[in-house]
């Protein structure tokens, strides 16, 4: 699957989320229960890739089978919502990730959810993962997804990361799986 086709997957499955589920965003419903409604649509769109909200499993990491991403623990000091060790590492949680499930070859999607009312290090430890989880763990795409939630329901902001930077949808560089 190119850019093109995961881009135009992402968009469908975003846009029957948002037709078919808006009480989740009009309540303020959890995020968890956002990317976890969201998943069930991108499976629809992704059938050749395993979909899994909140999956933290890293097979070639021996010593706790964790996805954990290396960051310095300055960077950790600056987002950190809890006191940091000498020796911490980040396990990480990512809202959803489209890939195959035990290898680390063919790591396809990675997306991040967060409310606009989140506070600012959350938003911030998410564009970090997504950061590492397109660099360390080779996914070929990053979106950053921010929903303002209520009434007046709408997605905020979109961003996309592709080897660990930030980038503009026309600065994106087409891949095949």
């Amino acid at each position: 699957m190119n850019l093109r086709e995961t881009l135009e997957n992402f968009e469908k499955s975003l846009s029957d989320f948002i037709t078919n589920e808006p009480e989740l965003l009009i309540h303020n419903i959890s995020e968890r229960s956002i990317s976890n409604k969201l998943a069930k649509y991108l499976e629809l769109n992704f059938v050749d890739f395993n979909v899994d909200t909140e999956y933290n499993g890293d097979i070639e990491n021996s010593e706790s089978f964790r996805k954990q991403i290396n960051i310095s623990k300055e960077e950790m000091l600056k987002i950190a919502a809890r006191r940091i060790d000498e020796n911490d590492t980040y396990n990480v949680f990512p809202d959803i990730i489209i890939h195959t499930r035990l290898k680390n070859i063919n790591n396809h999607l990675v997306v991040e959810i967060k409310k606009k009312n989140s506070d600012t290090k959350a938003k911030n430890f998410d564009e970090l993962k997504l950061k590492a989880f397109t660099t360390q763990y080779k996914y070929r795409l990053g979106i950053y997804l921010e929903f303002k939630t209520g009434i007046n329901f709408e997605v905020s902001c979109k961003n996309y990361f592709q080897n660990g930077l930030k980038k503009y949808e026309s600065q994106l560089i087409d891949f095949t799986n």
